[in-house]
C-alpha cells in the first residue's frame, strides 16, 4: 500500500460528525456507528500499523560504506586523504526475510479479519440498541394512551359521583388507579431516555443530537435457516470473522516460531575494500568473510516463548469453537421460546384481553359490573399490551443475535 493510500485510510477513520443527526433509522445509525464508534475505529488503526509491519519484514539490510585512511607516516605528514575505501554487506540466510515477511502477512490478515468481528459486533450492539430504544417508546405510546384514557374515565366518574351515582370508595380507588397510570408514563419516560443515551453510547459522542428521533417500526428479521446444531456450527466456522482471525493468529503464531527457529542461523557478513597506497606502489583489494558462532545465544528463550504463543492460539480456537457451540444451542433455544411466545400473544390474547376490557367497562357504566372487575380488566390489558410488545422486541433481539452468531451478513 502507498504511502499516500495509507494516509487516505487514517483520515477516513480520524473522520468525525461536522453536524449532529436529528432523525435515524436503524441503517443510518449503523452508517453512522461505522464510521464514528471510536472502538471500531481505533482497529482501523491496528490494520495500518500491521500493513507497516509487512513492508519493513521484506526490507534487506542497509549496507554500510567505510572510509579508511591507514599506515600514515607522522614525519613527514603524509595528506589527509582516505586511503582505503570498502563497502560491507549482511546477507541474511536460512529463510529469515521469507518467514518474518509471512509472520507480517499473517498478522495483517488477523488484524484485517479482527476488524471485520469488531464489525459485527458492532453491527448487534447499535441493533440492540435501536430495538430498545423502539421498544420503550412503544410502551411509552401505550402509557400515554392508557393515561389519557384512564384520565377520562376518571373525569366521566367525578361526575356519576357529584350526581350521587357511585360512592366515594370507589372513585377513591379509581383516583389512585389514575396515579398509578402517571407513575407508569413516568418510568417510560425515564427509559426511553435511558434507551437513547446508550444508542448516542454506541454510536458515537456528539453524533445524534439530544432531541434525535427514531425512524422505522419495531419488525422481526428473519433468522438463518434453522438447521441441525453442527450444520449451524459448521456456518459459523466457516462465516465468523473472529474464528477467522484466531485461525490467521494461529499461522502468525507458527510463522513467528518458524522465524525463531531459524534465527540462530548465521548471517553472513560481507566486506570488500579497495585500497590506494602511496604513490610507487601497487593498489590492492582486500575480501572479508565474517559468520558468527552461535555458542551461547542460540536463541532458544525466545524460541519457547514462540512455541508457548503457538500452542495457545491453538486452545483459543478450540475454545472458541466450544464456546460458538454452547452459543448456539442457547441462541436457538432463546429464538424458539420468543418466537412461540409472540406467535401465543399475536393469535389473540391481546384482542381478547381489549375486548374484555370493554366488556367490563361497559357492565361497570351500567351498573351491572362492579369497579374491582373494571381495575383488574384494565391492569390485565395494560400488563398484556406491554408483555406484546416486549415479546416482539425479544423476538427480533434473539434473530439477530442468531444472525450474529452464525456469522451471517447483517445490514
Amino acid at each position: 500500500m502507498s504511502r499516500a493510500a495509507l494516509l487516505a485510510g487514517l483520515l477516513t477513520f480520524g473522520a468525525v460528525a461536522e453536524e449532529s443527526v436529528r432523525s435515524v433509522n436503524l441503517a443510518d445509525a449503523i452508517a453512522l456507528a461505522v464510521q464514528h464508534n471510536p472502538d471500531f475505529r481505533s482497529t482501523g488503526y491496528d490494520v495500518a500499523a500491521a500493513q507497516g509491519a509487512v513492508v519493513q519484514a521484506s526490507v534487506l539490510p542497509n549496507p554500510s560504506i567505510e572510509f579508511g585512511s591507514f599506515g600514515r607516516r607522522l614525519k613527514p605528514m603524509d595528506g589527509p586523504w582516505p586511503t582505503q575505501f570498502g563497502l560491507g554487506f549482511t546477507v541474511p540466510i536460512g529463510g529469515k526475510i521469507s518467514a518474518a515477511t509471512d509472520a507480517a502477512q499473517a498478522t495483517l490478515d488477523a488484524a484485517k479479519a479482527t476488524q471485520e468481528a469488531a464489525r459485527r459486533q458492532l453491527l448487534l450492539n447499535v441493533q440492540t440498541a435501536f430495538v430498545a430504544v423502539q421498544l420503550n417508546q412503544l410502551l411509552l405510546s401505550f402509557a400515554l394512551q392508557d393515561q389519557t384514557g384512564f384520565h377520562k374515565e376518571l373525569d366521566l366518574n367525578e361526575i356519576r359521583y357529584a350526581d350521587g351515582k357511585i360512592a366515594f370508595g370507589e372513585l377513591l380507588k379509581l383516583r389512585i388507579q389514575a396515579v398509578s397510570t402517571d407513575d407508569v408514563v413516568r418510568e417510560a419516560r425515564e427509559q426511553v431516555e435511558a434507551a437513547r443515551a446508550d444508542l448516542q453510547r454506541v454510536i458515537g459522542e456528539g453524533v445524534l443530537a439530544d432531541g434525535f428521533e427514531i425512524r422505522g417500526e419495531l419488525v422481526v428479521p428473519a433468522p438463518p435457516s434453522l438447521k441441525a446444531l453442527d450444520q449451524l456450527l459448521l456456518r459459523a466456522l466457516a462465516l465468523r470473522p473472529d474464528y477467522q482471525s484466531l485461525l490467521q493468529q494461529e499461522a502468525s503464531a507458527k510463522a513467528q516460531l518458524s522465524l525463531a527457529r531459524r534465527t540462530p542461523i548465521p548471517d553472513l557478513g560481507l566486506f570488500v575494500d579497495y585500497n590506494r597506497p602511496q604513490p610507487g606502489v601497487s593498489s590492492s583489494y582486500d575480501l572479508t568473510l565474517s559468520i558468527p558462532v552461535p555458542l551461547f545465544d542460540r536463541n532458544q528463550g525466545n524460541i519457547s516463548q514462540a512455541e508457548a504463543a503457538y500452542e495457545k492460539t491453538r486452545l483459543a480456537e478450540e475454545s472458541l469453537r466450544t464456546q460458538l457451540r454452547a452459543e448456539l444451542s442457547k441462541g436457538l433455544q432463546e429464538w424458539h421460546a420468543a418466537s412461540e411466545l409472540l406467535a401465543a400473544y399475536q393469535g389473540g390474547v391481546v384482542d381478547e384481553a381489549k375486548e374484555s376490557l370493554e366488556i367490563t367497562r361497559h357492565a361497570y357504566e351500567l351498573g351491572t359490573g362492579t369497579l374491582l372487575d373494571f381495575l383488574d380488566a384494565e391492569a390485565s390489558y395494560r400488563q398484556i399490551e406491554s408483555a406484546f410488545r416486549a415479546a416482539l422486541a425479544r423476538t427480533a433481539i434473539a434473530a439477530e443475535n442468531l444472525q450474529f452468531i452464525t456469522g451471517e451478513v447483517q445490514p
